[in-house]
């Protein structure tokens, strides 16, 4: 059985898509696991799962024997308090949140994203203060009331974002820097290539499907 672990999310959209693909072809379907483990990588490696949905620094998984294929890029957004100074302006770039406190969420789910945000911070030459929140919050980020100073990054292509101004006072802007995006990957070994290839290519085929349903929306495609 093919083991999937990373974003549950994923799962429900190109993960579908994927299985469907599968499915038609006569391969067996996929089986997701959540891998809630911070060293995500090593339980790839170890043999724990056989592909990885997540974030990676790329130049690091040569040397663990591992190599990837692109899925998705979705640009940052800001969510910050109707009382923030950045409220009143229509868009910002990585430069103007240096000075603020970054919300992190502390659960299994939301640490490859966290690294996608720290490491973008770092390329622009700081280290994000941070606001560490508990719980699985994903699908309700209004229970999380920002202060003036704090600041969410929260992916673009999230529908319910489009929402949030109607009930909440939290305004959500665009973050305008090329590289300011999450970007996610299906990370395998090298020498498993064989065995994970039919599930690669599936993922391959429901990547281009989503994409062309959503041009000239906020998911696009990862370099």
């Amino acid at each position: 059985m093919l083991l999937v672990g990373g974003h549950e999310v994923v799962p429900g959209v190109i993960g579908s898509a994927a299985a469907a693909v599968l499915g038609i072809e006569g391969e067996a379907p996929a089986s997701y696991n959540s891998l809630n483990d911070t060293n995500y990588l090593e339980q790839l490696v170890e043999g724990d799962a056989d592909i990885l949905l997540a974030y990676a620094e790329l130049d690091k998984l040569d040397n663990l024997g591992l190599a990837y294929i692109p899925l998705i890029r979705s640009p940052f957004v800001a969510m910050v308090s109707m009382d923030s100074p950045l409220a009143s302006t229509k868009s910002v770039t990585m430069d103007d949140l240096r000075s603020y406190r970054f919300v992190k969420f502390a659960d299994g789910y939301s640490l490859s994203g966290w690294t996608n945000i720290e490491r973008v911070c770092q390329e622009h030459g700081y280290t994000p203060r941070t606001r560490a929140v508990l719980g699985r919050t994903y699908m309700n980020y209004c229970a999380i009331p920002p202060g003036v100073e704090d600041v969410m990054i929260l992916q673009a292509s999230m529908p319910q974002l489009r929402y949030l101004s109607d009930f909440s006072r939290m305004t959500v802007l665009p973050v305008t820097d090329d590289d300011a995006a999450f970007r996610l990957y299906a990370i395998y070994k090298k020498d498993n290539y064989e065995r994970v290839r039919p599930a690669l290519d599936a993922y391959t085929r429901a990547r281009k499907i989503i994409l062309n349903h959503g041009k000239g929306g906020t998911l696009v495609d990862s370099e």
